[in-house]
């Protein structure tokens, strides 16, 4: 599955259950697609979400690396 490119917003009063497990984070000033480049880079995968959560850019989750 490929990442949308736009960042989906986190609301504020959203559960957190969202971003259970281990995630990449940027400045909320990275550009989306150096977000991504980069976990792809980094983790030979595709990221599965990429979020925007107050100043961050959240890219993930990072594989083998989620919560129980």
């Amino acid at each position: 599955m490929t990442a949308p490119r736009k960042p989906q917003p986190l609301a504020p009063g959203e559960p957190l259950a969202r971003v259970r497990g281990h995630w990449l984070a940027f400045d909320r000033d990275c550009p989306p697609e150096a977000a991504i480049d980069r976990f792809r880079r980094k983790y030979g995968a595709e990221p599965r979400e990429v979020l925007a959560a107050g100043v961050l850019l959240l890219v993930g989750p990072i594989p083998g690396k989620q919560e129980r």
